[in-house]
Order: structure tokens, then C-alpha cells, then sequence
């Protein structure tokens, strides 16, 4: 009897699907947890990605401003040279004129004439 109401219930289990049907719902279960973890390291890697491309474009843009900078920075050294070559020419010239006028002076010349080469001076 025993043996019978075994069978019966293995009957029971086998053909109605029971161990199949477990079977089925770990795999699935498990299936869904891979696929799960998966979307979360596509996400890390998008994530990742953008910030890398993000990185790389401002360092390009890091590498133009350094650029300008540069060349400002020389451009603004050129126009410093060329202003103290000038600032010696004029004093060079203001010199000039200062000896003409002390020359003029002891050449009794017009002193209109004088004050006209001081005011310019």
C-alpha cells in the first residue's frame, strides 16, 4: 500500500510538471539576475565612457587655451621690446633737443624760436 500511494504521488508530482515547473522558475530566476547585473555594468560602462569623452574634450580644449595664452604671452613680450625701443628713442631724441636748445641759447638766438623747440621738447 505503501508503495502504491508513492507512486501515486510521484504519479502526481512527475505528470503535473511540479519539478519541471521549479526547475524552470530557478532558471529563469536566475536568468533574470544576470540579465539584471548586466544592465547595471552597461550602465557603469555608458557611464564611464561619457565621462572619458567628457575628460578628453576638455583637455583639448585645456591644450588650446594654453596655447592662446602662449602666444599671448609672447606677442605681449614682442610689443614690451618694441615700447622700450621707442622709450630710448625719445630719450635719445628729448636729449638731442635739450643740447640744440643749450646750443641756440649760447648762439643768442630769438628766444621765441627756443621756447617754440622747449615746448615741443
Amino acid at each position: 500500500m505503501t508503495v502504491e500511494i508513492i507512486s501515486i504521488i510521484l504519479n502526481a508530482v512527475l505528470a503535473s510538471g511540479f519539478i519541471v515547473t521549479l526547475v524552470t522558475l530557478k532558471a529563469q530566476r536566475k536568468k533574470a539576475g544576470t540579465e539584471a547585473s548586466q544592465a547595471e555594468v552597461d550602465l557603469v560602462a555608458s557611464s564611464v565612457k561619457s565621462m572619458i569623452e567628457s575628460q578628453k574634450a576638455l583637455m583639448l580644449h585645456n591644450q588650446e587655451l594654453i596655447e592662446a595664452l602662449t602666444a599671448s604671452r609672447r606677442e605681449n613680450q614682442q610689443l614690451s621690446d618694441k615700447i622700450d625701443e621707442l622709450e630710448k628713442k625719445i630719450n635719445s631724441m628729448l636729449a638731442t633737443n635739450r643740447q640744440i636748445v643749450n646750443l641756440l641759447k649760447k648762439l643768442k638766438v630769438d628766444e621765441s624760436y627756443i621756447k617754440l623747440i622747449e615746448k615741443d621738447a
